[in-house]
C-alpha cells in the first residue's frame, strides 16, 4: 500500500515539483543537480585553522567576491523554489477568509489596472507576489490568509525556508555594498581586518545555510514505518491525526515567530545597524583616529604638547572603546542569527514530519483536506506578474480605505457620523467658531450673525387667532402701568404701554390673551 502517496490529497499532478522530492514517495526521481546547487559557491574553501589565526585576515578581493557570489547563489535559490510554488494551486474557497480577501485584492488589481476579465476561480503564487509588492490593508490579509491554510500542507516548508532566504538576501545586499563602498583595494586598519572576518564568517553561514535548504528541497521527511500503519485501529488514527495536527500548529506558529524574529534583524534593522552604527564607527576610526594615533607614535608631539596629548589619549580610547562595542554587537548579533536559524530547521524538520505523519494516518483516519486545486490553463498569473501599483495613489503599506470591513458600524463612539449621531454632553466652541456660517453664540436670527434674518411678514399672525385650544378666564382686573407716547420722525405715531392682568389663579402665564388696538 502506498501509504505515503499524497496525489489524491493534493489533486495535483507530480510534475509541479519537476526534479524536486517533497514529503511523497512518488517523488523518488533521480536526484539532479539543480541550477541553484550549480550556482553554489564553496565558501569554505579557505582552511578553518587559518580563520582560527590571529593573524588571518581575508583577502579582500576574494571576500567582495564572494559577497556577490553568495547574494547571486540566495537569490537564483529562491528563485528555484518560487518555481514550485508557480505551478501549486489552491482553491479559493478552502475558507471564507481566504475567498474575501482574493475577491478584494482582484478589485485592486482591476482598480489600478486596465483590466475587465472576471474574477479566477483560483489562488496561485503569482497573486501572493503580488501582495507582497502592494503590501495593501487587504494585501497583508491576504498573505496571512494564504499562509494559514498552507500551514499544514506538504509544501509549507517552501513557504518557510522562502521567506528565510529573502529576508537573508537583504543582508546579504548591505554586507556587499558595504564592502564595494567602505573597503578600498587594500585595508587601512586593523579595525576593518576585524570587521572583514565577520563578513567572512557571516558568509560562510549564509552559504551553508543556503545549501542546506536546497537540500532539504529534495529530501523526504519522516514516516511512520509501514509496519505500524497497519496495527493502528481507526479511532487510533483519528487520535493520533488530531494530536499531531495541535503539534504541528503550535510548531507552525513558533516557525513565523522565529522568522519574523529573523527579519526583523536581516530587514528592519539592518540598515540601521550598518548604516548608523557600523559605518559611521568604522569611518571615524579610519579617518580621524587612526591618524591621530599614528602622529602620536610617530612623532615628537607627546613631548611638545603634553595638554593635547592627554586628550587626544582620552579621545582615541573612548573612541577605541565604540568601535570595540559596535564590533562586539556585530559578533553578538552574528551569533544570534545563527541560533535562531537553526532552530528553525529543527522546527521545519519537525513540521515536515508531523505533517507526514497526518497524511499516512489518512487511510485509516480522517482525509486530509484538499486544498489544491488543478488548473488546466493559467491565463491570471501573468496579469499578476504585470500588474503595478500607482504610488500617485496607492503608496506602500497603504490601502484603499474602502477596503476596510464594517465601515457601516459605528466602532468609534466619539466621532459623529456623516448621516447623523447622537451628542451626549456639553459642546463648547471656541470664540468666532460657526457651523454652516453661523456663530452659535451670537445666533439671534438678525442677521448679523451668518444666520437668515426673520422678517414680520414671515411670522403667522393669523393662526393663533383662529385656532382656539383652551378657553381663556377673563381677567379679574386690567390696570395701564405705564404709557408713552410720541411721534417719530416722519410723523409716525407710536404707544409703548405696560399691562399688569389678574387672573383667579394668578397664573398668567398658563394663557394667551390677545390685544386689539383701534385707532380712533
Amino acid at each position: 500500500m502506498a501509504v505515503n502517496n499524497i496525489q489524491k490529497d493534493q489533486s495535483a499532478d507530480q510534475s509541479i515539483f519537476n526534479k524536486y522530492k517533497s514529503d511523497v514517495s512518488f517523488f523518488n526521481e533521480t536526484n539532479n543537480e539543480d541550477a541553484g546547487t550549480k550556482a553554489y559557491i564553496n565558501a569554505t574553501a579557505m582552511d578553518k585553522s587559518q580563520s582560527l589565526s590571529p593573524d588571518y585576515r581575508p583577502n579582500l578581493n576574494i571576500l567582495k567576491k564572494q559577497s556577490f557570489q553568495i547574494f547571486n547563489y540566495i537569490n537564483e535559490t529562491i528563485t528555484s523554489i518560487e518555481q514550485i510554488l508557480f505551478k501549486i494551486y489552491l482553491n479559493q474557497t478552502i475558507t471564507s477568509d481566504l475567498s474575501e480577501t482574493h475577491s478584494k485584492l482582484w478589485e485592486e488589481i482591476r482598480k489600478y489596472n486596465d483590466i475587465s476579465l472576471p474574477e479566477p476561480d483560483f489562488v496561485s503564487f503569482e497573486e501572493y507576489k503580488y501582495a507582497e509588492r502592494s503590501m495593501s490593508t487587504i494585501a497583508r490579509r491576504f498573505i496571512s490568509e494564504f499562509n494559514q491554510v498552507c500551514s499544514q500542507s506538504v509544501f509549507s516548508y517552501l513557504l518557510n525556508f522562502r521567506s528565510l532566504l529573502k529576508a537573508m538576501l537583504n543582508e546579504a545586499y548591505y554586507i556587499k555594498n558595504f564592502l564595494i563602498v567602505n573597503f578600498q583595494e587594500e585595508y587601512e586598519d586593523d579595525s576593518q581586518k576585524q570587521v572583514a572576518i565577520q563578513f567572512d564568517a557571516w558568509a560562510k553561514v549564509a552559504s551553508q545555510c543556503t545549501k542546506r535548504i536546497v537540500e532539504s528541497i529534495t529530501s523526504s521527511p519522516s514516516e511512520i514505518p509501514i509496519s505500524e500503519l497497519g496495527k493502528v485501529t481507526e479511532k487510533q488514527a483519528v487520535e493520533f491525526q488530531t494530536f499531531f495536527s495541535i503539534r504541528l500548529e503550535a510548531i507552525n506558529e513558533e516557525v513565523v515567530n522565529l522568522l519574523n524574529n529573523l527579519k526583523r534583524e536581516y530587514v528592519d534593522n539592518c540598515s540601521i545597524f550598518y548604516d548608523r552604527y557600523l559605518k559611521q564607527t568604522l569611518n571615524f576610526k579610519i579617518n580621524i583616529v587612526s591618524p591621530m594615533e599614528l602622529n602620536y607614535y610617530t612623532t615628537t608631539f607627546s613631548t611638545a604638547c603634553p595638554s593635547l596629548t592627554g586628550e587626544l589619549m582620552i579621545a582615541t580610547n573612548v573612541m577605541n572603546a565604540n568601535f570595540g562595542m559596535v564590533l562586539s554587537d556585530l559578533i553578538q548579533r552574528n551569533n544570534i542569527i545563527k541560533s535562531k536559524i537553526e532552530k528553525v530547521f529543527d522546527l521545519v524538520s519537525q513540521k515536515r514530519k508531523y505533517s507526514n505523519y497526518i497524511f499516512q494516518l489518512s487511510f485509516k483516519g480522517k482525509s486530509k483536506k484538499i486544498i489544491i486545486k488543478k488548473v488546466v490553463e493559467d491565463t491570471y498569473s501573468s496579469i499578476y506578474k504585470k500588474s503595478y501599483i500607482n504610488y500617485n495613489e496607492q503608496s506602500d503599506l497603504t490601502s484603499d480605505h474602502g477596503n476596510l470591513d464594517g465601515l457601516d458600524k459605528d466602532h468609534h463612539p466619539q466621532y459623529l457620523l456623516r448621516d447623523g449621531g447622537l451628542i451626549t454632553g456639553d459642546i463648547i466652541l471656541e470664540k468666532d467658531i460657526k457651523i454652516d456660517g453661523i456663530s452659535p453664540s451670537k445666533h439671534l436670527h438678525t442677521g448679523i450673525d451668518g444666520s437668515q434674518r426673520i422678517k414680520s411678514t414671515d411670522i403667522d399672525y393669523e393662526t393663533p387667532r383662529k385656532e382656539k385650544t383652551i378657553d381663556t378666564p377673563a381677567p379679574v382686573s386690567l390696570e395701564v402701568s405705564s404709557i408713552k407716547i410720541d411721534i417719530t420722525e416722519g410723523g409716525t405715531p407710536i404707544v409703548e404701554a405696560i399691562l399688569d392682568i389678574e387672573t383667579k389663579e394668578n397664573d398668567i402665564y398658563n394663557y394667551e390673551y390677545e390685544i386689539s388696538i383701534y385707532e380712533v
